[in-house]
């Protein structure tokens, strides 16, 4: 039994992604930029955000879903065909008895 989601590799370049992106804004911007105290945690979320979307980007190209398998686990019904549905008439009973059940039992 499978836990895990189709694309977990597309999730997990999006992590990387964040991950990278968090550093950078550590270890890179930081240093090089001298941003006010209210700002540092707002460029550093930015930051992460952008390396999520940049890695589920990347992610996306990278590990594209085979063409030959299905696209996902519903699986297609064909229509049904509306010539052969019953028409509410049952060949078992006469309408007659139909009509004597519904008013002895009003929810048939």
């Amino acid at each position: 039994m499978k836990v895990y989601p189709d694309d977990w590799r597309v999730r997990l370049s999006g992590a990387a992604g964040g991950m990278a992106g968090g550093a950078i804004g550590l270890f890179v911007v930081k240093p090089l930029i001298e941003l006010p105290v209210w700002l540092g945690p707002f460029a550093f979320v930015a930051l992460i955000g952008v390396g999520v979307i940049l890695g589920n980007i990347i992610g996306g190209r990278l590990f594209r879903p085979s063409a030959g398998g299905p696209t996902d686990r519903r699986t297609i019904r064909p229509a049904p065909d509306l010539a052969q549905q019953p028409t509410g008439r049952s060949s078992k009973r006469p309408p007659q008895e139909l009509l004597q059940a519904a008013s002895v039992n009003p929810l048939l």
